[in-house]
């Protein structure tokens, strides 16, 4: 009868550790998955908001750029950026840099000037886009 009881015990634990095992290894991979699409949600927000500013600040598409789009285009993507990472304090820099000469702080709205924060917004981006795809 001793015997029975062991192996009944020792069978019954061995299930219960297997079901407590396949919940710790379901959970990580639960988070995992909760994780990876969290990245992905960021990142295609992250994506949009750099589209619609490059598309406000285009000379082409809006002659007479709204200010108040921008900096707002502008601030959502700063909320994303992490400035202890050197590609994202590229990536404000060029931010800042196009306000600047959007918003009529700087001399004159020079298209070409223009046209060239576009390539190192779109240029910065795509190495955060990278990082955010990993």
């Amino acid at each position: 009868m001793d015997a029975n009881i062991t192996i009944a015990i020792i069978s019954a634990s061995s299930v219960l550790v297997g079901m407590i095992a396949q919940h710790l290894f379901g959970s990580a991979a639960a988070s995992r998955e909760e994780r990876r699409q969290r990245r992905i949600d960021v990142r295609n927000r992250f994506e949009e908001c750099v589209v619609r500013l490059l598309e406000e600040t285009d000379p082409d598409v809006h002659p007479v750029p709204s200010r108040s789009e921008i900096t707002r285009n502008i601030i959502r993507l700063q909320m994303y950026l992490n400035l202890e990472d050197q590609d994202h304090r590229k990536l404000n820099g060029y931010l800042n840099s196009l306000g600047i000469s959007i918003s009529g702080y700087s001399d004159s709205q020079d298209k070409r000037l223009i046209l060239q924060s576009h390539a190192a917004v779109l240029d910065a981006a795509n190495k955060i886009f990278k990082k955010l795809d990993a």
